[in-house]
């Protein structure tokens, strides 16, 4: 109720744009987009920091992330890091996403 009296009913529509439509029609698209940028490189630089702290724990400590096996280059140790590297970059999209549509809805 309240939202579609202050003119935010466009957000609740179906159409597939409309947060970007409503921030060209108020006037903020360009804050958003240099909010959004930055929040992004922020982003990227987290998960380049998790990456290079599991390549670091790999190196340093391998026998007690592989449960006292060694690093062979196994198939199963690969497909470990393949598996982390997917689950991380897919956290990362996902982070950067709800930074991205809460920045615009903070502006």
């Amino acid at each position: 109720g309240n939202l579609r009296w202050v003119g935010l009913g466009n957000l609740l529509g179906p159409a597939e744009h409309s947060l970007d439509d409503f921030a060209v029609e108020s006037g903020f698209m360009e804050d958003w987009q240099l909010v959004s940028r930055k929040r992004s490189l922020e982003v990227l630089c987290v998960l380049f920091f998790m990456v290079l702290c599991r390549l670091g724990s790999n190196l340093c400590f391998p026998s007690d992330l592989h449960y006292g096996r060694s690093i062979t280059g196994r198939i199963s140790d690969i497909l470990m890091d393949v598996v982390f590297l997917c689950v991380s970059f897919r956290c990362a999209a996902l982070t950067f996403c709800q930074l991205h549509i809460c920045s615009g809805l903070e502006l």
